[in-house]
């Protein structure tokens, strides 16, 4: 398989929070960062509406409906995974309605490949209407169906020219899952930490296997 240039990781819920909790030194009190990353976390704004702040390894975001936590470093995937599991187990009781597992990778493409001919591969221009064969695909976007999982979802892929790379291929796929209602009617973060506990690894795989797919047929 063709190796991609970057790779990164996001994780992505959606639900309710209150933002403000969500900053460098609340990491640190409830130890799930030290206090040295929280000490020289650069911030960009911590109000009641939205946090974000960067580490060397790490980007939290955080705005009323939505808590993001990323990672570039290939070294940090797990140690991504392991942190916004115990964010979610010390607010076990935060309302969570669905969360993506998110991975993004850039290819370089070799000579003579471009996302033209990638476009025409997947779209052929001949199967478009007269008149439109000279169209022009931003994106190719699909649904893969997942394997067996107790919690409902999709994954969804997309690609289209990477904007980091000359002539690179930008590829992203989201494994997303929507909760069920627990018993007393709520959603909440103890879903999100079973997930991240069982279906990590197997999250991880099936995009890995996806992105092998796709490159293997372009190259084929």
């Amino acid at each position: 398989m063709v190796s991609p240039e970057l790779t990164s990781h996001s994780i992505v819920v959606v639900g309710q929070f209150n933002p403000i909790v969500y900053q460098p030194l609340w990491f640190a009190g409830e130890e799930i960062l030290r206090q040295s990353e929280a000490t020289a976390a650069s911030v960009e704004f911590i109000n009641n509406d939205f946090v974000k702040f960067n580490t060397d390894w790490l980007s939290i975001f955080v705005s009323r409906e939505r808590f993001t936590a990323s990672t570039a470093h290939e070294s940090s995937f797990e140690v991504l995974r392991d942190l916004v599991r115990a964010t979610f187990e010390t607010h076990i009781s935060t309302p969570i309605q669905f969360a993506g597992l998110n991975t993004e990778y850039h290819f370089r493409l070799r000579k003579g490949t471009t996302w033209n001919s990638i476009a025409e591969k997947y779209a052929p221009s001949k199967n478009f209407p007269e008149g439109l064969s000279d169209r022009v695909l931003t994106n190719i976007s699909f649904e893969v169906l997942r394997d067996s999982f107790e919690i409902t979802g999709k994954i969804s892929v997309r690609l289209e020219p990477s904007v980091r790379i000359e002539n690179g291929l930008y590829v992203f796929i989201n494994d997303h899952f929507e909760f069920a209602k627990t018993p007393s009617g709520s959603y909440n973060g103890e879903h999100l930490v079973s997930l991240l506990e069982n279906g990590w690894e197997k999250s991880q795989k099936k995009a890995a296997s996806i992105c092998k797919s796709l490159m293997d047929a372009i190259y084929e």
